[in-house]
């Protein structure tokens, strides 16, 4: 996210962004920090990485819900019928 801060408050604990679709990021920490600008910046990109993650595990929630349903109806009990052949010129009464 490209973002510029373009308001810190004076006792160092809320941090105003803009970025580059001009939407507006505030950061506010219940203390004071010392580096305000680079902190809230941490925060933006820690919150960044946790939204992608969520979105990857949505993604491989999906595709392991696709493979299930793919897989149906293998769940279901195997047949247990068997089938037998007999060699040419043999019958069952032989």
């Amino acid at each position: 996210m490209t973002s510029q801060a373009i308001h810190a408050t004076p006792d160092h604990r809320t941090v105003v962004f803009r970025t580059a679709n001009d939407a507006t990021v505030t950061v506010t920490f219940p203390q004071p920090v010392e580096h305000p600008e680079s902190s809230a910046l941490s925060v933006i990109k820690e919150l960044a990485d946790c939204l992608a993650a969520r979105k990857d595990d949505a993604r491989l929630e999906s595709e392991l819900e696709e493979g299930l349903e793919d897989s149906f109806p293998a769940s279901d009990p195997v047949s247990a019928s068997i089938t037998t052949t007999l060699p040419k010129g043999q019958t069952d009464r032989n």
